[in-house]
């Protein structure tokens, strides 16, 4: 996926007029309307602000990736907006200046996802930040949208990792360690917990939940990076062992991987 095949040309809003949040989401919505007929400006708005209620869609730093789903549309639509005086928007740093909205189909979680996850990996780059907010305008800063892709690295892929069976280390596959306290097992997750890092996980997952542990800490202190990939392995853990009785927990979760739980409302699952 690339971040400008979610967003076309007509799609960039250089100078939002709005100065609260309520006003940048139906700002965004009527844009989105005006381009899009089967787009209801009004209905979108109601959905963007609700979300919001919920949960800031705030990263901080300066972005917010407000989104919601929408059964108009049969694809995802995004809009991107700045706001170069910033604006209040329950961020834990300070003023809002970039908007990326996405909308998704009603029916289709997973496309949902993994948006979200390559989105909020984009806006992550402080260099692709500033250049969009030192664009002079909407065909600027949608020249910057599409080159960025190929400006970032790609998550390197994983080289095949053999389970460290030393002493004093605990076992370690990938971004996975995992260690053993009484009856608490827990699963360290480190670094990035993607497409390109969960595929040699899911055996050691199965062998680890095929022993019924009573109590399982998943603890995401080491976790820079997650995506959809990575979401669906916690929300296995977390379902198997609670469907056998066990207890599970998600801990320390911070920065990009908080912000897409919190999101994708998983906060209030893993109570973090």
């Amino acid at each position: 996926m690339k971040i400008v095949d979610l967003i076309h040309r007509d799609m960039v809003v250089p100078e939002l007029k709005a100065t609260d949040k309520r006003g940048i989401l139906e700002e965004l919505a009527a844009h989105m309307a005006e381009h899009h007929p089967q787009i209801d400006g009004a209905a979108l708005s109601k959905v963007l602000i609700e979300s919001e209620q919920l949960e800031s869609t705030a990263l901080g730093e300066g972005v917010a990736i407000p989104h919601g789903k929408l059964g108009a549309v049969d694809q995802i639509v995004a809009c991107l907006g700045r706001a170069t005086k910033g604006v209040a928007f329950d961020a834990v740093d300070g003023p809002t200046c970039l908007f990326f909205v996405l909308v998704a189909p009603q029916s289709d979680a997973t496309a949902h996802l993994k948006a979200l996850a390559h989105v909020s990996r984009v806006f992550k780059d402080r260099e692709f930040r500033r250049r969009l907010l030192s664009a002079p305008d909407a065909a600027s800063m949608y020249q910057v949208v599409a080159e960025v892709d190929h400006v970032l690295p790609a998550p390197e892929p994983v080289a095949e990792n053999k389970i460290l069976a030393i002493a004093d280390e605990a076992p370690r596959r990938g971004p996975l360690e995992v260690t053993n306290e009484g009856t608490e097992t827990t699963l360290h997750f480190r670094g990035s917990l993607d497409i390109n890092t969960v595929s040699e996980l899911h055996d050691w997952i199965d062998e680890i939940l095929a022993a019924k542990p009573t109590n399982v800490v998943c603890d995401l202190s080491g976790l820079d990076l997650i995506d959809a990939s990575g979401v669906e392995v916690l929300v296995k853990v977390y379902k198997h062992v609670r469907s056998t009785g066990g207890a599970a927990s998600m801990i320390n979760a911070h920065d990009q991987p908080l912000a897409i739980l919190k999101m994708l409302r998983m906060d209030k699952v893993f109570n973090l």
